[in-house]
């Protein structure tokens, strides 16, 4: 009588396999997703602007700014009856934003500053807001104390909102160009102050 082995049982090696795939396929993945990780912190948050590119762009920012804060804004004034007689500081105002403007374009080609400008979703640069806040405090200051400027006391309350309204609309304007400068908190601020004081001088020296 002849009888025939039985076959003998094989390690279970398919699922080792298969196990063994899935481990290596679940590592290629979390690789894949750590380099992208690392990736998207090591990646800049801002585009840093070209110096030929900053001057054509500052100087198209401060001819907008200056139509909205100068022609714009005194318009929507005269025509609402907030506030009347705006329009008559614009002739004094054109030769000394164009100095400014000129001042800014030259100044941008000597200096190069790395003019940051954020990503969708990036934080904009520190110093806007102080540059904002140098702004509007020196607008502020010298025309409380120079001499042949009317004072804040000299206005009614609408007239006086308006126009705090409408230079604080400057001051945002300006600032933001002026604070994309630098990222430097003290810098924004100095900007700001220095900008408008010698915006005000030239007006001044032009007007009074």
């Amino acid at each position: 009588m002849t009888q025939i082995q039985a076959p003998t049982a094989q390690p279970a090696r398919t699922h080792v396999v298969e196990r063994n795939s899935i481990v290596v396929e679940t590592q290629v993945q979390q690789s894949i997703l750590l380099h992208r990780m690392r990736a998207a912190r090591e990646e800049p948050e801002y585009l840093v602007v070209r110096t030929a590119d900053a001057q054509n762009a500052s100087a198209v920012w401060m001819i907008v700014s200056f139509f909205v804060a100068y022609i714009s804004l005194p318009l929507i004034g005269q025509a609402t009856g907030l506030m009347d007689g705006l329009l008559g500081s614009l002739w004094p105002a054109i030769p000394a934003f164009g100095a400014m403007l000129l001042a800014t374009f030259v100044g941008i080609g000597i200096f190069k500053p790395e003019i940051h400008l954020p990503k969708p979703g990036a934080k904009i640069s520190d110093a806007i807001g102080p540059a904002i806040i140098g702004y509007f405090s020196t607008w502020a200051l010298l025309h409380n104390t120079v001499p042949g400027l009317r004072s804040w006391w000299d206005f009614g309350g609408p007239e006086l909102l308006f126009f705090v309204a409408l230079n604080a609309i400057e001051a945002v304007l300006f600032g933001a160009m002026l604070g994309s400068f630098t990222r430097d908190r003290v810098k924004g601020l100095a900007l700001g102050a220095v900008f408008q004081a010698a915006f005000a001088y030239l007006w001044c020296l032009i007007a009074l």
